[in-house]
């Protein structure tokens, strides 16, 4: 028999970013793989997919699909071409104790017919239930002492101290009378973490396996109270910082099946997509299987990475959509086609059906309406002052963020927000005698064209400081400081009469409860016979009292304390506050879908650029979503944007 009991120890230390060092007694077996129908038979205190004190399971290993471990593993080698010539196969695992079992790593050596080492593949376990296979077959220069030296990439994650980047160097001795195998990760060719397991065998017989178990009776239960116990002292002691644990998307990785939380997560959330009619929608899930909803159309494919998707969208509604894919939950190549599925089916498919979501979503409209309460200036720092750089990246020449207007469907976006702009400057029939209040300016694009075309004067107010940075420097070199005073202010604060207000979709920051403030306002800064023209993302009317009395992903990650009001709540608030009247208006939000398409296009074409400046994956996630999730409410024509020119009555002087 070739099966032996390696009695040992391993070793872990750490030196990179902080000194760490650990080592515990361990046993492993080195089993045979020919050799287990056997040993299930001559060894009474072992057994062979059967309970018995020590016992080896072929669901254990290589995944739960049917098959013998042996056969599991073959079928992998074969997919990556190394099936032939492997004549023997010895596992080095821990094996279930009483029925428990957690394995760090366990190693196949595979051996050719010349009993030496054709490859070795480790099978790594996280504490997440995850595992991932490093099939090592490309040799590294060999070393003094080892019959195998491998190099490789990490790709899975492991430990909350580690990072998934940068590269394991493994090293094995013969597995003849000792056990030594090390495992060596760099980053950047810096050793900052070193593990260490060896021993010496003695035969795997009833003797040596009885003696075993009674030296090391409770061994197998301490491995996970070890982890956590150095995780604590790492923590807590050594200040070491957490890496956040990505979903792995490595092919090592094995297929995983579901616990019975997320299994009973995935039904629920299974049933609630069933009532769906418009479009089709596929969800390939971990275990490999897929599930199928809807009836028409061509079918939007979603990669579901993680069964823990399904508790997080069971407890977080339509919040947690967003949220899941910035995490790395599921995948989708056409993001606005699967949003879509949702925008369509709104009816059908209101998460409130979902009442697990009930505590998710009042935490979340209790957030915004904090948000809206909290302060305007922070609110629109939390998206506007992310960084120039950023905005750079996406937005045309004349840095426009708001709806474009395409005259046809082949302009650029830099001819589409110049229509845009023009068509403004039509409406507000700006002379050149005016004095033109900008609430709102962005990064100057309005203000710079009109003071350029007709001279006017114009007070534009922002309240984000890098706007009105590069604002002012924009005016500075186009030579227009002398009709354009940018001030960083809250439009409140501003005093004086204007001819002309123009405003670009700015409203939908202030809220729904302070539309009259916002109306009363320009209707105080506006002159007798004066012009506003507002253009404003509306929701519509039939749905927007069930919207303002929630809170979604938008306004939670995007834009907090904003709301998109609809046109009959902007005609109320401006009957209630002011003098002001609708004179005429016009929906652009068509253009809009397009808009965010060019967009998303130039804001993933240009990433590359980005990670330099803070810029994250997660980041990049949150940006498509948010690009997707607005172009499929617009798509749908869910959303508007409308363009209103607004006007005041004479004083009656009777």
């Amino acid at each position: 028999m070739n099966s032996k009991i390696f009695i040992g120890e391993v070793v872990h230390a750490r030196q990179q970013p902080v000194s760490h060092r650990f080592r515990y007694p361990v046993y492993y077996y080195a089993i045979d793989l020919q050799e287990l129908p056997e040993l299930d038979r001559r060894l009474g205190l072992f057994g062979y997919n059967r309970w018995r004190p020590v016992a080896l399971f072929d669901h254990d290993y290589l995944g739960r699909q049917p098959g013998s471990i042996a056969a599991k593993l073959m079928a992998e080698l074969r997919e990556r071409g190394l099936g032939e010539g492997i004549a023997r196969v010895v596992l080095v695992t821990c094996a279930r104790y009483f029925g428990y079992c957690f394995n760090p790593v366990s190693f196949y050596y595979c051996y050719g017919n010349d009993s030496e080492i054709r490859c070795i593949v480790a099978e790594v376990n996280n504490t997440f239930g995850e595992r991932h296979l490093y099939v090592l077959d490309q040799m590294s220069e060999p070393l003094p002492g080892f019959a195998a030296h491998y190099r490789v990439a990490k790709s899975f994650y492991v430990s909350p101290f580690n990072r998934v980047e940068g590269d394991y160097d493994f090293r094995f001795a013969h597995l003849d009378d000792r056990l030594d195998a090390q495992i060596h990760v760099f980053h950047e060719q810096t050793r900052f973490f070193f593990a260490w397991v060896r021993g010496r065998s003695v035969p795997l017989d009833r003797v040596n396996l009885l003696a075993t178990l009674v030296r090391f009776p409770v061994n197998a239960f301490l491995t996970m109270a070890r982890i956590h116990w150095q995780a604590a002292r790492l923590f807590f002691a050594k200040k070491l910082a957490i890496t956040i644990k990505p979903n792995p998307t490595h092919p090592g990785r094995l297929r995983t099946d579901p616990s019975w939380l997320q299994r009973q997560a995935m039904d629920t959330i299974c049933r609630f997509l069933a009532p769906m009619r418009n479009g089709r929608l596929n969800l390939l899930l971990p275990d490999g299987t897929r599930r199928c909803f809807g009836q028409h159309g061509a079918p939007v494919e979603v990669v579901v990475n993680n069964f823990d998707f399904f508790v997080r969208l069971l407890l977080g509604g339509d919040v947690a959509l967003g949220e899941t894919y910035t995490r790395h939950d599921w995948d989708c190549e056409d993001l606005t086609g699967f949003i879509r599925l949702f925008v369509d089916n709104r009816e059908a498919l209101d998460d409130k059906k979902l009442w697990l979501t009930w505590l998710a979503r009042f935490a979340n409209r209790a957030n915004h309406w904090w948000n809206v309460r909290s302060g305007a200036r922070s609110n629109i720092a939390a998206h506007y002052d992310l960084g120039n750089e950023l905005f750079e990246r996406f937005l045309d020449s004349s840095m426009t963020y708001s709806c474009a207007f395409f005259a046809t469907p082949d302009q650029s976006l830099e001819q589409a927000q110049q229509n845009k702009l023009e068509r403004i400057l039509a409406r507000a029939a700006i002379e050149p005698h005016h004095r033109v209040l900008e609430i709102g300016c962005g990064w100057g694009s309005f203000s710079l064209l009109a003071a350029a075309r007709t001279g006017c004067r114009i007070t534009a107010v922002t309240l984000s400081e890098q706007q009105h940075a590069l604002a002012v420097e924009r005016a500075r070199q186009q030579g227009l400081s002398h009709l354009i005073d940018f001030r960083l202010l809250d439009y409140r604060q501003v005093q004086g009469r204007f001819d002309r207000i123009v405003s670009i979709e700015m409203i939908e920051a202030v809220g729904h409860d302070r539309l009259g403030e916002f109306f009363g306002h320009c209707d105080r800064l506006l002159a007798e016979g004066g012009r506003a023209v507002v253009q404003v993302i509306t929701t519509p009317d039939a749905d927007y009292e069930t919207y303002r009395k929630h809170c979604d992903w938008i306004q939670k990650v995007i834009f907090p304390g904003s709301t998109c009001p609809s046109v009959g709540a902007l005609e109320q608030a401006m009957r209630s506050h002011s003098r002001l009247r609708i004179e005429s208006g016009e929906n652009i939000g068509p253009h809009y879908a397009a808009t965010l398409a060019e967009w998303r296009r130039r804001f993933n074409e240009r990433w590359e650029e980005l990670p330099r400046y803070g810029y994250d994956d997660a980041f990049r996630r949150t940006w498509n979503y948010y690009f997707s999730y607005c172009e499929a409410g617009f798509a749908s024509r869910n959303l508007g944007d409308y363009q209103m020119v607004l006007s005041r009555p004479e004083r009656s002087l009777i």
